[in-house]
């Protein structure tokens, strides 16, 4: 079942006997992940277990979340993930919550690897970081059934972009929750922007609300606006 799955030289361990337990450790939980193949629902990648990920291939990680046919829920936590590669191998996923950006992770940001081939069948992704508004756009595009997205907010970003309607093939969002857990200056003027690509927006959740961002909402008319 492990042969030549683990990795150990990529670790760095100064301690053998810490090395055998962390071994140990990751046998134990993999087996436990493939022996709840026909049941298990939701994964929780704890930052302790994120040691037991880097251990092993990515293709032996992706082939034993594959396994998992009723998988409709996972937080990667601080694992290092190709999050196309995942919605193509666990289709049943509908969850997905992760930091892309994240310095400790070194994960590459998902619009900068995402495929071709829209993924429909997520429904929530919740990001932990702030986000380009030309990557908001491309996981928009897709993710065309996506219901809710949350994330910190946008980062500035410089330089000549594509237009949203290049970015979105000029065809608007089916987006029906966006959540942002912080808001700065760059946000009061992006998401008046945004809207308009967001017809069918119903919940807007955030820490703080502009009075700019509160006309744009009246404007689109939102059947409900939420305290994040």
């Amino acid at each position: 079942m492990f042969d030549q799955v683990f990795r150990p030289s990529q670790e760095g361990w100064g301690n053998p006997i810490k090395q055998r337990q962390y071994w140990k450790m990751a046998q134990l939980y993999w087996i436990l992940v493939h022996h709840s193949n026909k049941h298990l629902q939701n994964l929780h990648l704890e930052a302790a277990v994120g040691r037991l990920f880097r251990m092993v291939s990515k293709e032996y990680l992706f082939d034993s979340l594959a396994l998992l046919k009723d998988l409709r829920s996972i937080d990667t936590g601080l694992v290092q993930m190709d999050f196309p590669v995942l919605l193509d191998r666990v289709p049943s996923l509908r969850i997905l919550r992760s930091r892309p950006n994240d310095p400790l992770t070194k994960e590459i940001v998902f619009s900068r690897t995402i495929h071709r081939q829209p993924f429909f069948q997520l429904k929530l992704l919740e990001l932990r970081d702030r986000i380009y508004l030309q990557e908001f756009y491309l996981l928009l595009r897709y993710l065309p059934q996506l219901d809710d997205i949350v994330f910190a907010g946008f980062m500035m970003q410089t330089g000549l972009l594509p237009s949203p309607q290049d970015i979105m093939d000029n065809k608007p969002s089916q987006l029906q929750g966006l959540h942002l857990r912080q808001i700065g200056k760059q946000d009061d003027k992006i998401i008046p922007e945004i809207l308009q690509w967001l017809p069918y927006l119903k919940r807007f959740g955030t820490a703080l609300l502009y009075p700019s961002i509160a006309k744009a909402l009246r404007t689109h008319s939102l059947f409900k606006v939420e305290d994040s």
